[in-house]
């Protein structure tokens, strides 16, 4: 007997997509793979998300054929996986595609057995043959032949890497190998499609911010060739997932909270650090374009954002992919705006709340910050399980909030932890730091590592390859980044200590490969400078506007009345404790402090002496 499908009443819109698709889709679990032992059969298990393009293309052309329904139901389990609910699960089938294919996206499409055993790996198939695809019936009937011939086998086991491979970064050579990777007809990465690579421009704009004048000239070419190209949307402000080609045009429409969160700091900090005065006004207003996004986007009605808007709408009564983004502000408003993926994501907002507190402290703008204060509000209210713990996606259906049964990840824990201490500097509000202090002394392996306080119930807790890091921070590296924040305003050893520990094991592979890693490299950035603190009293206006201003990797800013510094001290954050009641800026370095300065002037020749 075979099962239903069974997604009706999933929290992903990406699966109640495909909840009256002829196949019997499952969703990913245990369940699903004693139904592949049970019947002896693999599973089949397809990842994507809500709003990818050729995620829908496959499913109007395949996954809703009758034919090829009766073929993938009787020969396989099928299992249908959002990427954004499971992170571990996409990076897991990730890293084995590789053995099968150089094009890997999505959607993801692999051959498992119920032990684990990967025999194909694949991403978009047609219908029919095209030149350099076969036809996804073909292809399922030779993966069908592959098993019954027993021709599904374990890859050998990864080596071991050789201790001199091992090492702490060499981060002057990430900038080289990065540099040699800009296209300099076009700007950007590579010479082929175009991806914004957040990642790698929040670590340039760290390194910038030291006084590297490479990577600054490199992260500032990057970030104005985006925004002046096509990739950018004039009239609702944000920045679409990638172009097809070299020249930024073509863009792949859809538009991801985690890519616009990331940008909207990098801009920030490199807005508020720039001399060239029309530089600084270009900059600035494509951050407050990114704002508006979420603000009037990806806002969800009782707060917190949304993981990203569709590519796809209805333009003139025909679907069309981007045609929506083609016109002016009077053409989108006579038609209905593509549909957003409205699940919230614990990690994602996380992000968004580091961004918007970063960002709106480093430019003024307090509406952002209550965006952040909203976002943690609405991430407490649907995702803080009773006597600790995290729920990773919620999605409200009418006054129904479902949850999804995903595990959280390392990635919402630190993400997550990070944007409410980042918050907490801003707003000077103790519980937001007390709850990232919660999180990540949940993330702390015994082994004085990290790990996920719920593993993937069929993947577990192996040590897998750390994810790619070319849209996003993977877990470890969030988690990491988060520890070593509370490193900064804690100065407790035992949040130092897992980070050093990665740096030294991952460092130099990193360092090698760094467009791959660059989430990683800026955590590791962070951790190989001299800790800095800036702590101001506020009440001197010009003080606390010239403390606002100051951005340094490897460091903190706290502006705060007195009583909030007491607050956050109590909470932990000792770095903050006794700082008196005199408006007064306290510069620290490797948590030794110059002595107080008063004025906007002495601040500033503080910050600037070597």
């Amino acid at each position: 007997m075979i099962p239903a499908n069974a997604l009706a009443g999933s929290a992903s819109p990406y699966l109640l997509a495909h909840a009256n698709d002829p196949v019997r889709w499952q969703p990913w679990g245990a369940d699903a793979v004693a139904q592949a032992r049970q019947r002896g059969v693999p599973l089949f298990v397809s990842i994507g998300y809500a709003t990818c393009h050729w995620c829908h293309v496959m499913a109007r052309e395949s996954f809703r054929d009758p034919a090829v329904a009766e073929l993938l139901n009787e020969r396989f389990v099928p299992v249908k996986v959002d990427r954004e609910e499971h992170p571990e699960v996409d990076a897991h089938f990730l890293g084995e595609a590789e053995r099968f294919t150089g094009r890997l996206g999505w959607p993801l499409n692999v051959a498992v057995s119920a032990e684990g055993v990967v025999g194909f790996a694949g991403t978009y198939f047609p219908p029919e043959p095209r030149p350099g695809l076969d036809s996804f019936t073909r292809v399922l009937e030779e993966v069908d032949a592959r098993w019954r011939a027993g021709r599904f086998a374990a890859p050998p086991p990864r080596p071991a890497p050789h201790l001199e491979e091992r090492g702490g970064p060499d981060l002057d050579e990430a900038v080289r190998r990065m540099l040699a990777r800009e296209d300099a007809v076009f700007g950007g990465f590579g010479t082929a499609s175009k991806f914004p690579i957040p990642p790698a421009l929040g670590f340039l704009a760290d390194r910038a911010s030291l006084g590297d004048e490479i990577a600054a000239g490199l992260v500032d070419r990057t970030l104005l060739a985006l925004i002046r190209s096509p990739l950018r949307d004039r009239v609702d402000g944000g920045i679409f997932r990638y172009a097809t080609r070299r020249d930024w045009k073509t863009p792949h429409y859809e538009r991801m909270l985690v890519d616009n969160a990331q940008l909207l700091r990098v801009l920030a900090i490199r807005a508020s650090a720039a001399e060239d005065a029309a530089a600084r006004a270009e900059l600035r207003t494509a951050a407050e374009g990114i704002a508006s996004f979420l603000a009037r986007v990806l806002r969800l009605p009782e707060g917190g954002f949304a993981s990203a808007q569709d590519s796809e709408s209805i333009v003139d009564g025909e679907r069309s992919e981007g045609g929506y983004y083609l016109l002016d502000a009077d053409g989108r408003s006579a038609h209905p705006a593509p549909s957003v993926d409205d699940k919230l994501v614990a990690g994602h907002n996380g992000l968004a709340i580091a961004a918007l507190s970063v960002a709106g402290r480093l430019l003024g703008r307090a509406d952002w910050v209550a965006l952040a204060v909203e976002a943690a509000d609405a991430v407490a209210r649907r995702h803080r399980l009773p006597g600790g713990g995290l729920v990773r996606v919620t999605r409200r259906v009418g006054s129904r909030l479902v949850v999804s049964p995903a595990p959280s990840t390392l990635e919402d824990y630190g993400l997550l932890a990070w944007g409410l201490s980042e918050l907490a500097l801003v707003t000077g509000e103790r519980a937001r730091a007390e709850w990232a202090i919660e999180l990540v002394d949940a993330a702390l392996a015994p082994d004085g590592g990290f790990r996920p306080p719920r593993a993937d119930p069929v993947l577990g807790e192996a040590d897998r390859a750390r994810a790619a890091e070319t849209a996003s921070p993977s877990g470890v590296s969030a988690i990491a980044q988060a520890a070593w924040t509370l490193h900064l305003l804690t100065g407790e050893e035992r949040y130092a200590t897992p980070v050093r520990a990665l740096a030294a094991k991952e460092g130099r592979d990193a360092s090698a490969h760094p467009l791959e890693a660059a989430a990683l490299l800026w955590v590791l950035l962070a951790a190989e400078t001299p800790g800095q603190q800036l702590v101001t009293v506020a009440g001197r206006p010009a003080l606390d506007e010239r403390s606002r201003r100051h951005y340094r990797a490897g460091g903190i800013v706290a502006v705060l009345p007195a009583e909030a510094m007491r607050e956050l001290a109590a909470a932990g954050l000792t770095v903050l404790a006794d700082r008196g009641e005199d408006a007064a800026a306290h510069l620290c370095a490797h948590f030794a402090c110059l002595l107080p300065v008063r004025d906007a002037e002495a601040l500033e020749a503080a910050l600037v002496a070597p």
